[in-house]
Protein backbone atom coordinates (compact mmCIF):
# COMPACT_ATOMS: atom_id res chain seq x y z
CA UNK A 1 0.00 0.00 0.00
CA UNK A 2 1.46 3.53 -1.12
CA UNK A 3 1.54 6.35 1.62
CA UNK A 4 -1.10 8.17 0.43
CA UNK A 5 -2.99 5.12 -0.41
CA UNK A 6 -2.66 4.68 3.29
CA UNK A 7 -3.71 7.90 4.43
CA UNK A 8 -6.66 8.14 2.24
CA UNK A 9 -8.12 5.04 3.31
CA UNK A 10 -7.24 6.02 6.94
CA UNK A 11 -9.29 9.81 6.40
CA UNK A 12 -11.84 7.98 4.67
CA UNK A 13 -12.86 6.22 8.04
CA UNK A 14 -12.23 8.68 10.76
CA UNK A 15 -14.83 8.19 12.42
CA UNK A 16 -15.36 4.23 12.37
CA UNK A 17 -14.08 2.47 15.09
CA UNK A 18 -15.45 -1.03 13.89
CA UNK A 19 -13.37 -3.45 11.49
CA UNK A 20 -9.23 -3.29 11.22
CA UNK A 21 -6.20 -1.36 10.09
CA UNK A 22 -3.43 -2.25 8.43
CA UNK A 23 0.20 -1.17 9.90
CA UNK A 24 1.06 0.73 7.13
CA UNK A 25 -2.20 2.61 7.53
CA UNK A 26 -1.58 3.22 11.01
CA UNK A 27 1.87 4.55 10.66
CA UNK A 28 1.90 6.52 7.19
CA UNK A 29 -1.48 8.57 9.19
CA UNK A 30 0.53 8.86 12.53
CA UNK A 31 4.16 10.25 10.42
CA UNK A 32 1.11 12.64 8.96
CA UNK A 33 -0.14 13.88 11.69
CA UNK A 34 3.41 14.44 13.17
CA UNK A 35 3.88 16.76 10.34
CA UNK A 36 0.77 18.55 11.13
CA UNK A 37 1.96 19.07 14.31
CA UNK A 38 5.11 19.90 13.31
CA UNK A 39 3.41 22.74 11.02
CA UNK A 40 0.93 24.20 13.43
CA UNK A 41 3.99 24.49 15.70
CA UNK A 42 5.83 26.56 13.37
CA UNK A 43 2.99 28.62 12.53
CA UNK A 44 2.41 29.23 16.68
CA UNK A 45 6.08 30.00 16.51
CA UNK A 46 6.21 32.36 14.25
CA UNK A 47 2.06 34.45 14.33
CA UNK A 48 1.66 33.51 17.95
CA UNK A 49 5.84 33.56 19.60
CA UNK A 50 4.48 30.02 20.65
CA UNK A 51 6.65 28.63 23.54
CA UNK A 52 7.19 31.88 25.02
CA UNK A 53 5.10 32.50 28.13
CA UNK A 54 2.86 35.23 28.64
CA UNK A 55 1.63 37.36 31.40
CA UNK A 56 -0.72 35.20 32.87
CA UNK A 57 1.77 32.16 32.70
CA UNK A 58 0.17 30.25 30.41
CA UNK A 59 2.13 29.09 26.86
CA UNK A 60 0.21 30.34 23.90
CA UNK A 61 0.00 27.19 21.47
CA UNK A 62 -3.93 28.08 19.37
CA UNK A 63 -2.92 26.36 16.47
CA UNK A 64 -1.25 23.55 17.74
CA UNK A 65 -4.22 22.88 19.74
CA UNK A 66 -6.65 23.15 17.46
CA UNK A 67 -4.93 21.20 14.93
CA UNK A 68 -4.70 18.21 17.81
CA UNK A 69 -8.33 18.70 18.79
CA UNK A 70 -9.45 18.07 14.90
CA UNK A 71 -6.92 14.89 14.58
CA UNK A 72 -8.30 13.65 18.36
CA UNK A 73 -11.22 11.58 16.98
CA UNK A 74 -9.33 10.26 13.22
CA UNK A 75 -6.76 9.49 15.21
CA UNK A 76 -8.20 7.20 18.14
CA UNK A 77 -10.28 5.42 15.67
CA UNK A 78 -7.55 4.27 14.00
CA UNK A 79 -6.11 3.39 16.28
CA UNK A 80 -8.86 1.14 17.65
CA UNK A 81 -9.09 -0.36 14.61
CA UNK A 82 -4.95 -1.47 14.51
CA UNK A 83 -5.21 -2.92 17.60
CA UNK A 84 -8.35 -4.67 17.23
CA UNK A 85 -6.26 -6.13 13.36
CA UNK A 86 -3.88 -7.64 15.98
CA UNK A 87 -6.70 -9.13 17.20
CA UNK A 88 -6.97 -7.23 20.77
CA UNK A 89 -10.09 -5.36 22.52
CA UNK A 90 -9.71 -1.60 20.76
CA UNK A 91 -10.00 -0.20 24.47
CA UNK A 92 -6.53 -1.01 24.93
CA UNK A 93 -5.50 2.05 22.88
CA UNK A 94 -7.24 3.69 25.81
CA UNK A 95 -4.60 2.49 28.67
CA UNK A 96 -2.15 5.39 28.46
CA UNK A 97 -4.90 7.64 28.77
CA UNK A 98 -6.25 6.23 31.98
CA UNK A 99 -2.92 7.37 33.84
CA UNK A 100 -1.79 10.50 31.44
CA UNK A 101 -5.42 12.43 32.48
CA UNK A 102 -5.58 11.64 36.09
CA UNK A 103 -1.67 12.75 36.71
CA UNK A 104 -2.04 15.93 34.67
CA UNK A 105 -5.28 16.58 36.38
CA UNK A 106 -3.49 16.53 39.58
CA UNK A 107 -0.55 18.34 38.01
CA UNK A 108 -3.56 20.94 37.82
CA UNK A 109 -5.22 21.10 40.42
CA UNK A 110 -2.03 21.29 42.58
CA UNK A 111 -2.20 17.78 44.17
CA UNK A 112 1.34 16.71 42.75
CA UNK A 113 4.33 19.14 42.05
CA UNK A 114 6.79 18.42 39.22
CA UNK A 115 10.57 18.05 39.39
CA UNK A 116 11.91 15.52 42.50
CA UNK A 117 8.93 14.78 44.02
CA UNK A 118 8.78 10.59 44.16
CA UNK A 119 4.81 10.53 43.35
CA UNK A 120 5.81 12.44 40.00
CA UNK A 121 8.36 10.68 39.09
CA UNK A 122 6.67 7.11 39.84
CA UNK A 123 3.95 8.16 37.57
CA UNK A 124 5.68 9.53 34.94
CA UNK A 125 7.45 6.28 34.60
CA UNK A 126 3.87 4.48 34.77
CA UNK A 127 2.94 6.68 32.17
CA UNK A 128 5.69 6.14 30.06
CA UNK A 129 5.44 2.45 30.49
CA UNK A 130 1.66 2.26 29.21
CA UNK A 131 2.48 4.27 26.26
CA UNK A 132 6.06 2.03 25.10
CA UNK A 133 3.03 -1.42 25.69
CA UNK A 134 0.42 0.37 23.44
CA UNK A 135 2.52 1.10 20.94
CA UNK A 136 4.57 -2.11 20.85
CA UNK A 137 0.62 -3.54 20.72
CA UNK A 138 0.21 -1.35 17.89
CA UNK A 139 2.56 -2.40 16.29
CA UNK A 140 2.30 -6.36 15.91
CA UNK A 141 1.80 -8.02 12.63
CA UNK A 142 -1.74 -8.46 11.59
CA UNK A 143 -3.90 -11.31 12.81
CA UNK A 144 -4.15 -13.71 9.94
CA UNK A 145 -7.49 -14.36 8.33
CA UNK A 146 -10.57 -13.10 9.87
CA UNK A 147 -11.02 -12.81 13.61
CA UNK A 148 -13.69 -11.30 15.73
CA UNK A 149 -13.37 -7.82 14.41
CA UNK A 150 -13.89 -8.17 10.82
CA UNK A 151 -12.12 -9.65 7.71
CA UNK A 152 -8.22 -9.55 7.39
CA UNK A 153 -7.55 -6.38 5.12
CA UNK A 154 -6.62 -6.56 1.51
CA UNK A 155 -2.94 -7.49 1.28
CA UNK A 156 -2.05 -7.40 4.84
CA UNK A 157 2.20 -7.21 5.46
CA UNK A 158 3.22 -9.90 7.74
Amino acid sequence: MTPLAALQASLARWRTFSGRSRRSEFWWTMLAALCVVVLALGVDQVVFGGGTVAVDASPRFPVTGLALLAMACPLMALGWRRMQDTGRPGWLTLVPLAVVVPVNAALAAGWLQTGRNLAYIVLTVIELAALALTLLLLARPSEPGANRYGANPKGVEA
